[in-house]
């Protein structure tokens, strides 16, 4: 069995990027816009990344689409 503790630091970190770089979006406007991100630019189907993975990911597509965030 997963460890059930990565859920929290997932969300935890999600919730960041999430508060600091779309405040304005929508739960359902960011996953779309974000798994229809990691399809086109990264060719990844949001269906097996991993956790750590994903985090890295939705880091990338922050720094990458948000009018705010601009930070490595």
């Amino acid at each position: 069995m997963r460890n059930k503790e990565r859920i929290d630091t997932f969300t935890w970190e999600f919730a960041e990027i999430w508060k600091r770089s779309f405040p304005d979006l929508r739960f359902g406007q960011l996953c779309m816009n974000f798994f229809g991100w990691l399809q086109s630019k990264k060719e990844k189907d949001p269906f097996f990344p991993e956790e750590p993975d994903m985090i890295e990911y939705f880091r990338e597509y922050a720094n990458e689409s948000s009018l705010w965030y601009r930070k490595n």
